[in-house]
């Protein structure tokens, strides 16, 4: 997989509107002072130009045979022969997949049109670290943005915590003690929210509740965001494995903490996504109503796992790796599981809101299979509230965290 720039990649892109600008200094000819330039190909600056370069680079690449994907717009498939090569667009940033002929044939058509600039084997991806090892696996990491955050924020000199949050964290209530400025903990749990929502799902849950107070956090609130960083600061050297094997099969686990948002009583939904061995997907998020039931909270995480379920199934259907069978999705809710499989209408299912009933609809046409999983197998536990430091270790474990030896 090499990594491709194109350069000046805005200039590329061709105006349809009728746009002017001031004549350049130095352009001007005496007696054509008041004459001024039409605008036919995108400049930096406009705000036509980052659309109409992609407008150019989806036209050149569908001309010759590229096909978008449905899932991700950003994503283009061709195949020569019996050989497929991929492209993820990014910008001006390109990811082109396939054998070493397929890429340079596909270099060699885009340097036809705009100029590119061949950075090899990629190394460095959107802030995301990328390695390969001699078996083909991938490891993805944060290790520059780590310590770029942990001396932005000053804690260079600070000792490592060994969780990302402290377990009675969700049980502080109050809106007492408030920072004067958000600002630094909103800059914070930004750059946070990037990690955890790229390599790290071991903080994924932490973020998530810490974004919640990013209009008024509160001094604890930013001695939290610090732990989160410290914690990040001693498991720096942490990657996300993507292994290799033959059987790339989808399973999915959901899980919710019922009434763990002590200042509301709302409950946390969690889901993760693993392809293979690897884990691929995953999200923390604080449902929008409150649930009455653990059961209710369980299915509404569950309706909201399996959004991302179909759309994973369309998205590797785009990279020719069609989901023939139905997709397991794990849940420690046998109630969850009754309701999900059951058509019938009860007094205390009436009242959920009928968006959640996708699911019952999935399970029913066959695309997702609702199995029980105990709540000691359950990995997206760690999606949905802190942890101890055992559990959390073990489920990174299972997600395919580990430091290289």
């Amino acid at each position: 997989m090499n990594h491709y720039d194109v350069k000046t990649a805005f200039l590329n892109g061709d105006i349809i509107e009728e746009l002017y600008m001031k004549q350049p200094e130095g352009f001007v000819k005496p007696g054509e002072e008041q004459k001024v330039c039409q605008i036919k190909k995108a400049l930096y600056g406009l705000k036509q130009s980052a659309r109409s370069w992609n407008q150019k680079i989806d036209s050149v690449l569908k001309t010759n045979g590229f096909k978008q994907s449905k899932a991700d717009l950003c994503l283009y498939t061709k195949k020569y022969d019996d050989v497929f090569v991929y492209i993820l667009l990014y910008v001006d940033d390109l990811l082109i997949c396939g054998n070493a002929e397929i890429i340079k044939k596909t270099a060699d058509m885009l340097n036809q049109h705009f100029e590119i600039k061949d950075l090899g084997e990629v190394s460095l991806y959107l802030g995301i670290q990328i390695e390969r090892d001699k078996h083909g696996n991938f490891m993805l990491s944060q290790t520059n943005k780590i310590q770029q955050i942990v001396s932005e924020f000053g804690l260079t000199d600070a000792n490592g915590c060994a969780i990302p949050m402290h377990i009675d964290y969700l049980s502080i209530t109050g809106e007492e003690n408030l920072l004067n400025s958000n600002e630094q903990y909103r800059q914070a749990v930004g750059a946070l929210l990037y990690i955890a929502n790229t390599t790290r799902p071991d903080i994924a849950a932490a973020v998530s509740i810490l974004c919640r107070r990013v209009s008024s956090p509160r001094k604890c609130d930013w001695t939290a965001v610090k732990q989160v960083i410290r914690y990040l600061k001693e498991t720096i050297n942490l990657k996300l494995k993507l292994k290799a094997v033959d059987n790339l099969q989808l399973v999915g686990y959901v899980d919710a903490d019922w009434a763990g948002d002590k200042s509301d009583r709302k409950s946390n939904s969690g889901y993760l996504f693993k392809l293979g061995e690897g884990t691929i997907s995953w999200l923390s998020k604080k449902q929008g109503s409150v649930a009455l039931s653990s059961t209710e909270a369980e299915y509404i995480a569950a309706a909201l796992a399996s959004q991302e379920l179909v759309w994973l199934r369309q998205l590797l259907s785009d990279l020719h790796m069609p989901c023939t069978q139905s997709t397991t999705l794990y849940e420690d809710n046998q109630g969850c599981i009754k309701i999900a499989c059951n058509e019938k209408i009860s007094a205390r299912t009436k009242h959920i809101d009928v968006r959640h009933h996708h699911l019952r609809d999935l399970q029913t046409r066959g695309i997702i299979d609702l199995e029980y999983c105990a709540s000691e197998q359950m990995l997206a536990d760690v999606m949905t509230k802190p942890l101890a430091r055992d559990k959390l270790h073990n489920i990174s474990d299972q997600l395919g965290m580990y430091i290289e030896t």
